[in-house]
């Protein structure tokens, strides 16, 4: 799929999760996919949120949540300010974008990523 892809905290919780069955396959698919094609996107949010809840709640050794922040860096990242944070407060609800759990509608505005997901796999893993 051509085109930019958000990848929201919880596709890369669930690449982590061992519990999460066929998702965990599909989110390392998805994640796999962005960086061999270069075309993921994701927010300092994301970043910050994965850290947290991979090291907290799955439990995942720092050292490895932040290896794989580091190559995770390497995609596309928005820096979230408070434009964005002031513009998704602004935007209606009938006007926000939901896939991939995105939660915040200002990222997909003004051509920054269209609301799709990716549909292939890729041989570059972070896993």
């Amino acid at each position: 799929m051509k085109g930019r892809v958000f990848l929201d905290t919880n596709i890369l919780i669930y690449a982590d999760d061992a519990d999460a069955g066929t998702k965990r396959d599909r989110a390392q698919q998805i994640i796999e996919a962005a960086l061999n094609n270069g075309n993921g996107v994701l927010s300092t949010q994301v970043l910050q949120e994965y850290f947290v809840v991979a090291t907290k709640k799955l439990g995942l050794p720092a050292e490895i949540a932040q290896q794989k922040v580091e190559i995770l860096a390497t995609l596309n990242v928005i820096v979230v300010d408070v434009e964005h944070v002031v513009e998704a407060n602004q935007t209606p609800p009938s006007l926000w974008v939901q896939f991939l759990g995105l939660s915040d509608p200002s990222l997909c505005k003004g051509g920054r990523v269209p609301a799709i997901a990716v549909r292939r796999s890729a041989a570059r893993s972070i896993h």
